[in-house]
């Protein structure tokens, strides 16, 4: 027999409250599943462990309700990432892909050697840079990245 759209509709409608009534007994006993890992790629190892252990510092409990804004602070404040993805592997992992920036040069400020980055940041000076050039004088970073 050929029901009508009314009584289709309130056969869903019925449905609709006993599947996803808030009483139901089986909503009860939903786990919602924590963050058991985090994976970071892009560093060699040493770097990739401090950034998985800021980010796991953070304390996330959910994937549903991961803070994506505290997660984008720790990557940024960074002076070796350039660019990152990350990605929500559902149902508990979460994967950081990151490409680290390019070393352009070296710069000397209040007696320390840093590195000027790609992406505008200054790092700590690493061992087996002889080859970048040398800025002198007390220029401002945008100010080389016009030259």
């Amino acid at each position: 027999m050929h029901l009508r759209k009314s009584k289709k509709s309130i056969i869903y409608f019925f449905l609709l409250i006993m599947f996803g009534s808030i009483n139901n007994i089986n909503l009860r006993n939903i786990e919602i599943n924590k963050i058991k890992s985090i994976n970071v790629d892009g560093f060699e190892n040493k770097e990739n462990r401090i950034i998985t252990k800021k980010i796991a510092d953070l304390k996330l409990d959910n994937i549903f309700f991961l803070d994506g804004e505290k997660i984008k602070k720790i990557l940024e404040t960074n002076p070796l990432v350039e660019k990152y993805n990350v990605f929500k592997n559902y149902p508990s992992s979460i994967k950081i892909f990151i490409v680290k920036t390019k070393f352009l040069a070296k710069i000397n400020i209040d007696g320390n050697t840093f590195i000027v980055g790609s992406n505008g940041k200054l790092s700590d000076n690493y061992q087996g840079n002889d080859e970048l050039p040398f800025i002198f004088g007390k220029p401002n970073i945008d100010e080389f990245f016009e030259i």
